[in-house]
């Protein structure tokens, strides 16, 4: 490498949180069976959930209702055991559940979340419009159409569902951190300030409202308050790579290479495959002087696909 990379990290990333799976409909709480698996899903006993529904459903195979909870209840335990598995499981019981009884808004809504954390967002938002179709008044399908447009690039219209999403149900803090996520990338730094404050202030244990904030006090110059916030995430959940990622980047901005370095390598044994992370880490190497291992992550994240890594790569590594 030639010449020192001069060059500010990149931008911290903003999160996006979807709500939680199954809700039992009013039709079937005279279901006892059907009844108690919904409780024991409530009550986070997700495979006992799942064996209560599997055994209504050995005696009624096109039980719809079972079939769409079970969904819900796979879904969270791919979550839960970080098992991708899983998701295939739900998603045959989800789909299973609406070629019997198409009506049901649930469904729909389960199958939208789990396209969410698989990253099909723009089928996610497709199942979340049918399922506000046929459930208009249920707030998390609006929350959840919310995060896939976020995802999408489409910051007016999630500000929008989010927005109807609060209407119905003021309480919903992964609203407030959505809508603060949205105007952090359409630049209103100050209104997205108060709507991740809004979201602490009901949910102090909401990971990506600290996350959103962080990026934000970055954004605005105070890598101070940005490091504070990303230390909060990183409390509450040690396993967030963009946490580590992004406080990174702050630590960087304020000259404190080999901490920033050290939270890139927390970063990359989280999410090896995310190009950011070696792209942001070699321009702290590069800030210490080490030229050589800075290229080796510029190469890395070139070899990821990263467009600017093969600029960079090109300009100081050749």
């Amino acid at each position: 490498m030639h010449t020192p990379l001069i060059l500010r990290s990149f931008l911290s990333l903003a999160v996006v949180a979807t709500a939680c799976m199954a809700h039992l409909p009013g039709h079937a709480q005279s279901d006892q069976q059907v009844e108690r698996g919904f409780q024991e899903f409530l009550a986070g006993d997700y495979t006992a959930a799942i064996r209560t529904f599997d055994r209504i459903i050995q005696k009624n195979p096109n039980h719809a209702v079972a079939l769409m909870n079970r969904c819900g209840a796979y879904t969270q335990l791919a979550e839960a055991t970080a098992d991708a598995s899983y998701y295939e499981k739900a998603w045959n019981d989800c789909n299973r559940a609406i070629q019997i009884d198409p009506s049901l808004a649930i469904a729909y809504y389960n199958r939208c979340s789990i396209q969410l954390k698989l990253g099909d967002f723009s089928e996610a938002e497709k199942d979340c419009d049918r399922a506000i179709e046929k459930g208009p008044a249920f707030a998390p399908s609006y929350l959840n159409r919310c995060s896939a447009k976020v995802s999408l690039g489409q910051y007016q219209s999630a500000l929008s569902d989010c927005n109807k999403a609060l209407t119905l149900d003021a309480g919903l803090a992964m609203a407030h951190a959505n809508k603060c996520a949205a105007k952090l990338n359409l630049g209103q730094l100050k209104d997205a300030f108060s709507d991740c404050n809004e979201a602490i202030k009901i949910n102090p244990s909401l990971t990506i409202a600290y996350v959103n904030r962080g990026a934000i006090s970055r954004a605005l110059g105070d890598n101070k308050s940005a490091i504070n916030d990303y230390t909060k995430a990183i409390k509450l959940q040690p396993t967030l790579a963009i946490a580590y990622g992004n406080r990174g980047n702050s630590l960087s901005d304020l000259g404190r290479y080999q901490e920033a370095i050290q939270d890139f390598d927390q970063a990359i044994q989280i999410a090896p495959n995310f190009a950011n992370f070696y792209v942001n880490r070699a321009i702290a190497r590069s800030g210490l002087g080490n030229e050589a291992e800075a290229c080796v992550d510029l190469g890395k994240a070139a070899s990821l696909g990263d467009q600017r890594a093969s600029l960079l790569n090109a300009q100081f590594c050749q």
